[in-house]
């Protein structure tokens, strides 16, 4: 799912002088591999279209054929979801040290959050920095809630947009929510409560909790889009059934608000979005 174009261009941020995190660097390689390509293929002249598909065909030849790498972290991950934290931590750490960027992208989380481990924001950083460096959409993320919040590292929020950028562009649910949130309250940007809801519904859409809840306020709101009780109901229920507690209270407030028969349509509405969507990412809120 691609992001929205209008006016999300925050690479240069219009006004800032901050400076962002530099890409041409880390692309150096990959260049000189497309290079590689097109000397191999006789020298045709390569669209960036058809570049793109050709190492994205490599990247997933490379990862089938290592079924190792699909299953390094998946216990991992099972043992997060279960709230054993504890095994998490301990498998993960394993794999990070590895230099597996999955690993180290939920290892700097872990420590962000004190989870398995005391919480520890210089650690949390050094991970995130790590995953970051292969290109891991949450060890991206990291970066950028670290810069937003000024943990670890000096607040800045045109470095915090460019990281959630980059990982928003890898498909990151959490990184969309991150910036609409950042639209919606005008950080380091111009703020856009239209774009905001636009970007939380994409990342709500890829079943992230914390934009089913920041969508649901919108609609009971009516900021950003047509103010709709139902609407609301649903994506809060949502949220909660994501884990996403804060959403709890204001499920609670806006059901009060609603008719019997706008609450039944309102569950019919959640439960047909799971059925069809079948989506959930399950990591919990970044902040």
């Amino acid at each position: 799912m691609r992001l929205p174009t209008r006016r999300l261009q925050l690479s240069p941020l219009p006004g800032s002088r901050a400076e962002v995190p530099k890409q041409n660097d880390s692309r150096s390689e990959p260049i000189k591999v497309l290079f590689w390509i097109q000397n191999f293929f006789g020298g045709v002249v390569m669209t960036p279209c058809s570049v793109r598909g050709i190492l994205s065909m490599a990247v997933m030849v490379l990862f089938l054929n290592n079924p190792a790498l699909q299953a390094d972290t998946q216990h991992a991950e099972r043992a997060h979801e279960a709230g054993d934290y504890k095994t998490a931590f301990t498998e993960f750490l394993g794999e990070a040290q590895k230099r597996n960027a999955v690993a180290q992208g939920w290892l700097g989380l872990m420590y962000y959050r004190g989870e398995g481990v005391s919480k520890d924001y210089q650690e949390a950083l050094k991970w995130f920095q790590e995953a970051a460096q292969q290109q891991d959409p949450r060890g991206l993320n990291g970066m950028g809630i670290l810069h937003q919040y000024g943990r670890a590292v000096k607040k800045d929020y045109a470095k915090a947009l460019e990281w959630y950028r980059r990982s928003a562009e890898l498909g990151y649910a959490a990184a969309k929510n991150n910036i609409g949130y950042m639209y919606e309250e005008g950080l380091g940007l111009p703020q856009d409560i239209d774009m905001a809801a636009i970007l939380y519904r994409e990342s709500a859409e890829q079943g992230y909790g914390m934009a089913q809840n920041n969508l649901g306020l919108l609609y009971a709101k009516g900021k950003g889009v047509k103010k709709d009780g139902v609407q609301a109901h649903m994506w809060l229920n949502l949220a909660v059934s994501n884990g996403f507690k804060p959403a709890e209270k204001w499920l609670k407030r806006v059901e009060k608000e609603l008719t019997p028969e706008q609450v039944v349509e309102a569950k019919r509405l959640a439960q047909d979005w799971v059925e069809k969507s079948g989506r959930g990412e399950g990591e919990g809120p970044d902040k």
